[in-house]
């Protein structure tokens, strides 16, 4: 609970005194993809909300971006800006561990540095508890969104 920010699922349990107990969950996920075609103008699409029960959503079009800037993204939970979420960033290709993990700030912001090569990866899980259900005791959420950097051409070496 602590490594993926299930901040409420483990408050909760802590006041209960239920961290060694079995626990339940219903879990959904929500995702996202961004792709760039050709060389399209920039348009909003990248930083638009639509709406989901858990979102990640960019404040700036990482396709726009020149190297080395930052990437700032927000999180929303059920349409408000999710405060303590632990938003973690993967290279796809090598995702054996985040690059980086950031914990959002009171308006569910977090920043990134984001290398102009590869395929990556924002993820945030949350969770909320549910009574009166017998078959779990949270609701948990994983949300993502995706987008990728062309590789450069491969030099060819000279025979």
């Amino acid at each position: 609970l602590k490594v993926e920010g299930l901040t409420p699922a483990l408050a909760l349990r802590q006041r209960t005194g239920m961290t060694d107990a079995p626990g339940r969950e219903l879990y959904s996920r929500r995702a996202k993809a961004l792709i760039q075609v050709g060389n399209a103008p920039a348009t909003d699409v990248a930083t638009r909300r639509i709406g989901l029960s858990l979102e990640l959503v960019l404040e700036r079009d990482p396709y726009t971006l020149p190297p080395g800037a930052d990437l700032p993204v927000r999180v929303f939970y059920e349409g408000k800006p999710l405060a303590g979420g632990t938003v973690k960033l993967n290279n796809l290709d090598f995702d054996e561990r985040p690059l980086a993990t950031h914990v959002t700030d009171a308006a569910g912001r977090a920043l990134f540095r984001v290398p102009r090569i590869g395929n990556w990866q924002l993820n945030v899980i949350w969770t909320k508890p549910i009574k009166g259900n017998p078959k779990a005791d949270f609701e948990t959420t994983f949300s993502s969104l995706t987008f990728g950097y062309p590789r450069p051409p491969m030099s060819r070496r000279a025979p």
